[in-house]
């Protein structure tokens, strides 16, 4: 039977949260991390597949205190190859949907851009996850499109500028902006930004298929480790596993 292919970035980081308010304090304290047994879910309990739901493996991060998180995500060309950024679209529609008006979110794409910003975000700050908001993003990421190379930094700044208790970064291939960091300036950026542990980072890399992890080895090993020194998990996913959904 076909398994479960998704990433275990967030165990249902849009449903599972306590409603114990959203104080300022909450939202800086540190969060609790710990690892979940490896367990392998029977048929009847896989849930309906979705990119940062429940995969095969429970992940480490506990969200029952996680009310803030910003999705830092790659835009360029490159993503779409083998319609991932569709794909990423669909996904963050659900997730942002699921979410609890106690909670508050941003998605920032980094991107090939005209201006010298190099990214798009949905809101200038953090936004609550309420109707109107969740309505509103899927305006938004109809209206984005991919372009390439760019690089993340900027992107990452504003991410930590907005002070979140959990950064998601998901990245679709190399660093191969030109001018840009390569896999071990992304590690040296992360390990300087961070020096309270304030904020959790969890990474994605996104291929279309297992193949490609060779190729991407330099960047699969540089976002396992900023996933592993920041309370966060590490996981690559792929395209091709969501062919049959």
């Amino acid at each position: 039977m076909r398994q479960c292919f998704i990433a275990g970035v967030l165990v249902l980081i849009v449903a599972a949260i306590a409603a114990n308010g959203d104080t300022a304090e909450n939202r800086n304290q540190t969060v609790p991390v710990t690892t979940a047994p490896d367990t392998q879910p029977t048929a009847s309990s896989r849930p309906h597949i979705h990119f940062y739901g429940v995969p095969q493996r429970v992940t480490p991060i506990h969200t029952d205190k996680i009310k803030t998180v910003v999705f830092v995500c790659d835009a360029s060309g490159s993503m779409m190859q083998s319609g991932r950024m569709d794909i990423l679209k669909t996904e963050y529609t659900r997730e942002i949907n699921r979410m609890k008006p106690i909670q508050s979110f941003n998605i920032i794409f980094y991107q090939e851009a005209k201006d010298e910003l190099g990214y798009v975000a949905f809101k200038p700050g953090l936004a609550v996850a309420s109707l109107r908001n969740q309505d509103a993003v899927g305006k938004f990421l109809k209206d984005v499109s991919a372009h390439g190379p760019r690089s993340p930094i900027k992107a990452l700044d504003e991410a930590f500028e907005e002070k979140p208790q959990l950064i998601v970064f998901l990245v679709g291939g190399e660093f191969d902006a030109p001018g840009g960091p390569n896999d071990d300036q992304v590690l040296a950026y992360f390990r300087q930004k961070i020096t309270d542990h304030q904020t959790h980072v969890s990474t994605v890399l996104f291929l279309q298929n297992k193949k490609e992890v060779q190729d991407a080895g330099n960047v699969a090993k540089a976002l396992k480790t900023v996933a592993e020194e920041n309370g966060g998990t590490f996981k690559a996913t792929y395209a091709d596993d969501f062919a049959d959904h």
